[in-house]
């Protein structure tokens, strides 16, 4: 697992990566977890939001609802992440996400 810390300009302060080791379920739940944690110990910002990149399929609520290579199934994942690191959170498709990211950056699409 891979994390960042960006500023608002979306330039990289820090990165974590984390290997997963086939970690599934609970357990690449609890990395994720640490990987936020230590992102967020590796800055002396105040965090505004987190974004989450996860494979499967992710609903509207933030709910993994199937990932198969994570073991996981209807997680919540969205609430797991916001608890414990700040209060607004976004969870999404990882390829979804990369691409959104793409036009971000490269300025086909504007950000207000």
């Amino acid at each position: 697992m891979i994390g960042a810390v960006q500023d608002l300009f979306g330039v990289v302060k820090t990165r974590v990566e984390l290997p997963r080791e086939g970690r599934a379920g609970t357990d690449a739940v609890r990395l994720a977890v640490r990987l936020a944690e230590e992102l967020r110990a590796a800055t002396d910002r105040p965090l505004l939001g987190v974004g989450v990149g996860t494979p499967g399929v992710v609903d509207a609520r933030g709910v993994v609802l199937d990932a198969p290579s994570l073991s996981w199934r209807e997680r919540t994942m969205a609430v797991s992440t916001a608890d414990f690191v700040v209060r607004t959170s976004t969870l999404g498709d990882d390829v979804v996400l990369a691409g959104a990211a793409v036009l971000v950056l490269s300025g086909e699409l504007g950000v207000a």
